[in-house]
């Protein structure tokens, strides 16, 4: 059996795998059913809760497990692994899994046939470390163990200590600098900055955790310096033994492999792969995450040969019989576009890209000073016309018989989020505004520092007509070269901006944002294709 733990001042919680297979007469010796109880009531009487599930169960429906966990503690519990020398009865002897004797027949054999390098390769859980300083022990030479993380050199120092007291151990991890030992736990980049303090033949056998970041440069320094009689690597699957989060993996993995440092990453769906010549067709499992890249690292590092920016995407994939599905897949999560459909997006400006409300706020006040009403008397009377799907302001000034105030643009300001999205949206898209504004419209937008992601501007002062007109969309339509079909109309206004769009047959997106977004929906004629709260919701579809 298999504990995963956790002590916190929550409480003692275990998880125990197999728990059935190794608790029921019927499947065991009587012998190793008795042994295993008191194994587990000795956990229980040091003030230990224990769950239980089976291998099959974790494998095959981890997410449920998951739900499960944070259904039983009220929290999501971050677990460290125990071997079954934990919590074992007195007198009781450490003891190999099967499958940890199997290994270590193999590796024996290859050294036999001359091999000096090896990977171990093993889900999480199933004791790759003590494996590998198993294996270690019995080539008898001196070693050196890596890990990338401070966790796992420590980990690693701990289970050494009680597979093999025999000899000396120490660390070479931050504060701690122990050259002399037999066995020595270092994190990666700390042997790799002091090769000063080691000579090349120190160690007759390395041990690398984690060594799917081999091909990082501070690896390739390390097993460049020393000469080893034997290498061993050690790797799982997606589900980590250091307990790294499985976002922060993706992270850390994306960094490795693009060199990207500032980015968004979102995850969109987990996926299987079975397949009769990987795992002994075993079913296998990932996470897929979509990622916007902002900025490179200037210099090339770890995996990285160069880095190419496609339009189009590439036609030989790493793994062509995947990588293409889960494209597809994050297609129709909306995290990518749909190839060859849409082509082009209009923006409305005001309430869309530009926040007005300051501005409506100042014209408020000059009504209310022109009307001897307060401001909160014209903005509630103004909130009640946009109700009635009217143009509040305007209406109130009617009402009141005073001048409707100039619009004072020089408190427009965009929202915290347009540039951000329009930055992401331009590199897939054509950018283009179709709205209501004064001459200027350009300039205004560069003075906001928009200006650069757009492609085409049609304002209503420039063109001579005016939105809802729909010549103005067809117009953008016309020097965009753009189909209606190929086209999204993205605005505030029902009336101005969703409703002209679709009678094109142009898509539409509603952007809830200023009195726009009290428009109370009364004819099919005015749903939009997609309502969002917000700009960054676009980039849940688009």
């Amino acid at each position: 059996m298999e504990y995963f733990a956790m002590n916190s001042s929550e409480g003692r919680i275990a998880i125990e795998v197999d728990g059935n297979t190794w608790h029921e007469p019927s499947k065991i010796s009587e012998d190793k059913y008795h042994d295993d109880l008191l194994k587990q009531n000795s956990i229980v009487f040091e003030g230990w809760k224990i769950y239980r599930w089976t291998s099959r169960q974790i494998n095959k429906t981890s997410e449920r497990i998951k739900d499960e966990l944070v259904t039983f503690l009220g929290y999501s519990p971050k677990f460290s692994y125990i071997d079954d020398t934990a919590s074992m009865p007195a007198g009781a002897t450490f003891a190999l899994k099967e499958h940890q004797a199997d290994a270590l027949a193999n590796l024996s054999q290859m050294r036999a046939e001359g091999k000096t390098i090896a990977l171990l390769y093993e889900a999480t859980g199933t004791g790759k470390t003590v494996t590998a300083v198993s294996d270690a022990k019995a080539v008898g030479k001196r070693v050196l163990f890596l890990a990338h993380t401070k966790e796992l050199v420590t980990q690693a120092y701990e289970q050494l200590r009680k597979i093999w007291p025999e000899v000396s151990a120490g660390r070479y991890v931050d504060e701690s600098h122990d050259t002399e030992s037999y066995v020595i736990c270092g994190s990666v980049q700390g042997i790799a900055d002091n090769f000063q303090k080691f000579n090349p033949d120190d160690f007759g056998y390395i041990i690398l955790d984690e060594c799917h970041h081999g091909a990082a440069n501070s690896y390739k320094k390390i097993l460049s310096f020393f000469s080893p009689s034997f290498t061993l690597g050690l790797t799982a699957t997606p589900e980590r033994a250091d307990g790294e989060d499985i976002l922060e993996t993706a992270k850390r993995e994306l960094y490795e492999e693009t060199g990207a440092i500032t980015f968004d990453i979102t995850p969109i769906c987990i996926y299987s792969v079975t397949a009769p010549d990987n795992f002994d067709g075993m079913e296998t499992f990932g996470k897929l995450f979509f990622s916007d890249i902002h900025t490179f690292e200037k210099e090339l590092h770890s995996e990285i040969e160069k880095i190419a920016i496609m339009d189009e995407l590439p036609i030989n994939w790493t793994y062509p019989e995947i990588q293409p599905k889960l494209l597809e897949e994050a297609r129709k999560r909306g995290f990518c576009p749909k190839k060859d459909e849409i082509k082009w997006l209009f923006f409305d400006v005001g309430s869309t890209l530009v926040d007005e409300s300051k501005v409506y706020e100042n014209r408020m006040k000059r009504i209310a000073d022109l009307s001897g009403l307060t401001y909160e008397q014209i903005y509630k009377y103004a909130m009640s016309f946009y109700k009635e799907n009217k143009k509040g302001d305007l209406e109130v000034a009617r009402q009141l018989g005073v001048k409707l105030p100039k619009w004072e643009s020089q408190y427009e300001r965009l929202y915290t989020d347009t540039k951000d999205c329009l930055k992401k949206l331009s590199r897939i898209y054509k950018i283009g505004v179709i709205a209501n504004q004064s001459l200027g419209t350009s300039e205004r937008l560069e003075n906001l520092g928009v200006r650069k992601y757009i492609d085409l501007i049609i304002a209503s002062a420039e063109e001579g007509v005016s939105k809802p007109d729909r010549r103005i969309f067809e117009i953008a339509l016309e020097r965009s070269c753009c189909k209606p079909e190929n086209a999204v109309m993205i605005g505030d206004r029902i009336d101005n901006d969703i409703v002209p769009a679709k009678q094109l047959g142009m898509k539409t997106i509603w952007v809830k944002q200023g009195f726009g977004s009290l428009w109370n929906i009364t004819d099919e004629s005015e749903k939009a294709d997609i309502e969002i709260n917000n700009l960054s919701d676009i980039l849940k579809y688009l």
